[in-house]
């Protein structure tokens, strides 16, 4: 199929796996631990960034095999953009005329989606305090994940080469930021 493609920044093996799965092939999972990856995120900043960049796949995921049998991608941007912006978005600019109330409301639906996804992970076999984790960090994600979206959208409407979104930091750089590529 090709291999990975160069113009992704981020995503590359999803998306590779996807069009092996298009064309007929099937991918399989060992169930087995073969390697341990540390991502090293020791500051928040760091998962912003990453989860910023994460958006960015997510989003040229979708742009490229969105119509696909699968949808590809197309998932995880809906669920970035309802709950990183259009849901806090509504909350925020209707709480003039509801007194709050819209925010309560809207604090009310994280709560349960954050319920949702705890319980989910702690079927799965999680302890509840790594499905509570999981649940805060995913939700958390959100905003950061439709930057990333935004940010892929801006650089196709410029035309503009997608560039490597770095969430760790070099010897020298204690800031996380965008680097080239």
């Amino acid at each position: 199929v090709g291999g990975y493609r160069e113009s992704m920044i981020a995503g590359e093996e999803p998306e590779l796996c996807y069009r092996l799965r298009l064309a007929g092939w099937s991918v399989s999972r060992l169930d087995a631990e073969m390697t341990i990856h540390d991502a090293a995120l020791t500051r928040f900043g760091q998962f912003w960034m990453r989860a910023k960049r994460a958006g960015h796949a997510y989003a040229e995921s979708a742009w490229l095999h969105g119509a696909g049998p699968e949808r590809f991608g197309v998932k995880q941007v809906l669920s970035a953009v309802l709950w990183g912006g259009l849901l806090p978005a509504i909350g925020l600019l209707a709480a003039i005329w509801t007194h709050g109330i819209s925010l309560a409301m809207f604090a009310i639906l994280v709560a349960v989606q954050a319920w949702r996804i705890r319980w989910r992970a702690m079927n799965r076999g999680r302890s509840s305090s790594d499905a509570t984790r999981l649940a805060v960090a995913t939700l958390v994600s959100k905003p950061a994940q439709l930057s990333g979206i935004v940010l892929f959208l801006a650089r196709k409407l410029t035309r503009r080469r997608s560039r490597l979104i770095e969430y760790k930091s070099g010897p020298s750089d204690e800031t996380p930021g965008v680097s080239g590529g």
